[in-house]
């Protein structure tokens, strides 16, 4: 027994140090990728955060004075900048590790855009019939708002994912 003592030995070292590594591993993996869920959560957290600002000082210009007069179409166009942000960072979205959340924030994020484009869109076309181009635009804002309500419920939930 004792010529193969040292085999045995360097066997139960090898196999203790492979177990281990592989288990440090498998523990290093999971928490870089906590990491990046808490990051990209994160991210979507602070995107909507000054979304909502923006959109609060929309709300209260909007319905003072003219509709959509140059106050007006400069936040709509910063709210739709804050979507370009989220829209660059998409990718790390997928490290959010709950899959419905994900899809609601990007569908959110789709809803929010769409109305936002072609208000801008609209904006710059020359219409000769003014009242079809504020009612399009008004009906369009009024989706914008709707949809508007489901940023502060989003907001919570990337706050828990990113915790």
């Amino acid at each position: 027994m004792t010529p193969y003592l040292p085999l045995l030995s360097v066997t139960i070292g090898a196999v203790l140090a492979t177990t281990g590594g592989f288990i440090s591993g498998r523990l290093a993996a999971r928490v870089e990728q906590r990491r990046r869920a808490r990051f990209a959560a994160t991210i979507g957290h602070e995107v909507l955060t000054s979304l909502r600002h923006v959109v609060a000082t929309l709300n209260e210009v909007h319905d003072r004075g003219d509709p959509f007069g140059r106050l007006t179409m400069r936040l709509i166009r910063s709210a739709r900048r804050e979507i370009e942000l989220y829209e660059r960072n998409r990718e790390a979205m997928f490290d959010i590790g709950d899959t419905d959340l994900r899809f609601r924030l990007h569908d959110l994020m789709i809803r929010l855009a769409i109305p936002l484009d072609f208000l801008i869109d609209e904006s710059q076309v020359i219409d000769t019939d003014p009242i079809r181009r504020a009612t399009v635009m008004a009906e369009s804002f009024e989706i914008f708002r709707q949809h508007c309500g489901e940023i502060s419920p989003m907001i919570d939930m990337l706050r828990i994912e990113a915790k």
